[in-house]
């Protein structure tokens, strides 16, 4: 963990980023490795049609019924199915290998 004033806490890394419907599918991705990589928290305002791999989206629609204005939210989960940890036959340094 990481100290900040002393204390265990890690800070809350958060990445906004507007008009994110000129972004192309390449940029996008790179934006989500960027954001993993650094261990950033994304929000963007996006057009629908960006949805993510990983993570959660959570859309916000504005309805006004009878002069009353409500907000639904919505939430769905990325589609890209979990990978494990390490790989079937892989070794990582933590683990010792096995004597034949």
């Amino acid at each position: 963990t990481r100290r900040l004033r002393g204390k265990d806490i890690s800070p809350c890394r958060l990445l906004f980023l507007d008009e994110a419907a000129r972004l192309d599918a390449r940029s996008i991705a790179t934006l989500f490795e960027l954001c993993e990589r650094l261990q950033m928290q994304l929000i963007i305002a996006a057009p629908e049609n960006i949805s993510p791999e990983k993570g959660t989206t959570y859309k916000l629609v504005r309805k006004v019924f009878q002069n009353t204005e409500h907000v639904h939210v919505v939430g769905l989960r990325g589609f890209a199915p979990q990978l494990p940890e390490t790989l079937p036959g892989t070794q990582t340094e933590d683990t010792p290998s096995e004597a034949s």
